[in-house]
């Protein structure tokens, strides 16, 4: 009985694991549970023990808790591996569809990700988890969520000291407020409940 208790508890560690690793951002206990199935007390359980497996197996990740959100960060020993990494990656060509995504977010933002889902037509996680990787946006919290903004570096990519300086930005903000206007909280919503199933680009 005992054994099953524990095969059982793993077995959760390693599903709450993928979800937080494939999160674009900080995950609350009440999604967790909801998503798994399981009560609040027996994910913060799992969450405990699932910590003191990434500190005692000596990995490069930790659990990251935050105003009752979880999300995986990497332990600060390693922080000069991932400057190398970052620098490299920044210096790579961007690929179409980061482009597309990064000058959504110059000419529309702030946006959240389920806007930008939205306009593109596929999850843009990994798209923005790449841009914010290489520090072109930036992301501020907004309610329970996050928005994604141009960073000081986009403006520098872009060859601008503002992005109303871009070419007919005033256009594109008033597009995005014809777009969003009335529609933000629908696409919002929308994007919660069945926006997991679209291709991700």
């Amino acid at each position: 009985m005992e054994q099953h208790k524990d095969d059982n508890v793993i077995h959760n560690m390693a599903r709450i694991e993928a979800l937080l690793f494939s999160a674009p951002e900080p995950i609350t206990i009440a999604t967790l549970a909801r998503t798994l199935s399981l009560s609040d007390n027996d994910v913060v359980r799992v969450l405990d023990r699932y910590a003191d497996a990434l500190e005692a197996d000596g990995r490069g990740l930790m659990l990251v808790k935050h105003r009752g959100t979880v999300s995986l960060g990497t332990k600060p020993e390693f922080a000069d591996d991932i400057k190398g990494f970052v620098q490299d990656a920044i210096k790579q060509d961007l690929t179409s569809a980061a482009l597309e995504t990064l000058a959504l977010v110059a000419y529309f933002a702030p946006l959240s990700r389920a806007q930008i889902d939205y306009i593109r037509g596929v999850n843009s996680t990994y798209m923005l988890r790449s841009l914010l990787m290489r520090g072109l946006i930036v992301r501020t919290t907004e309610g329970a969520g996050y928005l994604y903004e141009p960073s000081i570096d986009l403006l520098h990519y872009f060859g601008v000291t503002d992005v109303t300086k871009l070419p007919d930005f005033s256009k594109y903000q008033e597009m995005r407020d014809e777009l969003f206007g009335v529609q933000s909280e629908d696409i919002n919503a929308s994007s919660a409940e069945g926006k997991s199933d679209l291709r991700s680009e």
